[in-house]
């Protein structure tokens, strides 16, 4: 049975697939014009496939590998499926790797890769519907940090560095956006098919935060962005409110690892429904 996917919730997680990435972007002038390049394609690319798929009457991935011949079908959702897994441990890799530089020195890496994988097996086996429940407020958490975090670090910024952006215009397209493509799979695993409009938002309010998230890097510290491990946590360290509010950077990172944990379940409930209908043996199986 397909999960319920109310259409805000697929955009939101949309817009978390993106944002997760908000820890490691790259901060140069030609990332910063790459991602926002890569919003406008990716958001024509979504409305494309969606509207694609409502106009042949096709629910989902899934429902067309299973139309086609197995020969074909079978060897495609393995194929995602690889491709969720690989995600998912690409995830607890960087995720692991940016605790153990920033907060937690003395904490292995294996082991908070653990921690997550252990969140994301929680939550991933209660379905699509609990999981998006949680991305939904989990989107607007993040959006609302990054917009305040941005707002109080305008004053940090140095309107030189932001003069020499237009001299690295470029189409280029960021691989960072390839996340993209199962998440679109995913917005389709409903009973209905998914909303075009929401869908297509959802990618632009998480490409645009991205472009925003490496622009503050950069207007903020400038050249130095090369020097610093993770520039866009660095850069939101300025982001305090007298001496109630203060270490802004601990706050944008905690949100940004929300979506790094939703993203994370996402990819394992998709990683299950490939290789459930791909391999007949596994659906006597339990999640």
């Amino acid at each position: 049975m397909r999960d319920t996917l109310f259409p805000r919730w697929q955009g939101a997680f949309l817009a978390v697939f993106l944002l997760a990435d908000g820890l490691y972007l790259e901060t140069s002038p030609e990332y910063i014009v790459s991602f926002f390049v890569s919003t406008l394609i990716f958001a024509l690319v979504t409305f494309i496939y969606l509207r694609l798929l409502a106009y042949f009457n096709i629910r989902d991935f899934e429902a067309l590998c299973l139309k086609i011949p197995s020969v074909v079908g079978k060897p495609l959702l393995i194929i995602v499926g690889v491709f969720a897994v690989f995600v998912l441990i690409l995830s607890g890799l960087r995720l692991s790797k940016f605790w153990q530089i920033t907060a937690f020195p003395a904490i292995p890496q294996y082991l908070s890769m653990l921690v997550l994988f252990f969140v994301a097996w929680r939550a991933g086996r209660r379905g699509r519907t609990a999981v998006a429940m949680w991305a939904y407020p989990t989107a607007y958490l993040c959006i609302f940090i990054v917009l305040l975090s941005l707002l109080i670090t305008i004053s940090n910024s140095s309107a030189e560095y932001a003069m020499n952006l237009p001299k690295y215009f470029s189409f280029s397209i960021s691989p960072r956006f390839l996340y993209l493509i199962p998440a679109l799979l995913l917005c389709t695993q409903t009973e209905n098919l998914p909303t075009t409009k929401h869908c297509t938002i959802g990618v632009i309010i998480g490409g645009l935060g991205l472009t925003l998230i490496s622009l503050r890097a950069y207007l903020v510290l400038g050249l130095a962005c090369s020097k610093v491990t993770y520039p866009c946590f660095a850069a939101a360290g300025v982001f305090s409110v007298g001496d109630f509010l203060q270490r802004g950077e601990v706050i944008f990172a905690c949100a940004i690892v929300l979506c790094e944990a939703v993203r994370s379940s996402l990819m394992l409930t998709l990683a299950i429904t490939c290789f459930r209908s791909a391999i007949p043996a596994l659906r006597k199986f339990k999640r």
